[in-house]
């Protein structure tokens, strides 16, 4: 069965190769400068950040979205706790 898919793929990726031989040679050639060319992967990191501080960020603004009165709750209790000497309601 990986046999069969693995060739069908490749069948297609040939008949696009065939349609768009343009796109198909731009796409491989800059694969392979990419891969080849370390300015020009140090450039494209430049332009598109580092991937583990990409997933930090990503992980740090998920793990705030999952609880949003969290830390409403945390700065309400510290603001109690500032003004605990003032008189009036709070």
């Amino acid at each position: 069965m990986d046999d069969l898919l693995g060739g069908a793929g490749f069948a297609l990726e040939a008949a696009g190769t065939v349609m768009d031989p343009f796109s198909a040679l731009l796409t491989n050639g800059l694969g392979w400068a990419m891969e080849y060319f370390e300015p020009l992967r140090d450039m494209l990191e430049e332009l598109t950040g580092k991937a583990d501080m990409v997933m930090s960020h990503a992980q740090t603004w998920t793990n705030m979205s999952e609880d949003p009165t969290t830390g409403e709750v945390k700065t309400d209790d510290q603001r109690r706790k500032d003004m605990s000497y003032e008189r009036g309601s709070l």
